[in-house]
């Protein structure tokens, strides 16, 4: 980042937090299959975690059961992130 970069404020990146099952089986997915970097988790067994590649993230935070209705998620289409890619069929 340059000292220009610096003088208009900007956001930088975003870090959405997905609520999952199992942190370790949530980054091992990620690390494995779509070549994020693991970067912590926290816990034993870990409740918390952070993967990153090309600048994008993901925080896993460890829940017991779903945050969102099932039904609603499907009925609305909900997401909980959005990362355009580019070459999404080699990845």
């Amino acid at each position: 980042m340059t000292a220009t970069d610096k003088a208009t404020p900007r956001l930088a990146c975003a870090y959405p937090q997905l609520h999952v099952l199992d942190v370790e089986r949530a980054a091992e997915f990620y690390v494995d299959m779509l070549g994020f970097k693991l970067i912590y988790l926290y816990g034993t067994p870990p409740f918390y975690g952070l993967v990153e590649r090309d600048g994008a993230g993901f925080n896993f935070r460890h829940v017991d059961a779903s945050t969102i209705d099932a039904a609603l998620r499907d009925r609305e289409s909900l997401i909980s992130a959005n990362i355009p890619v580019y070459g999404v069929e080699e990845l």
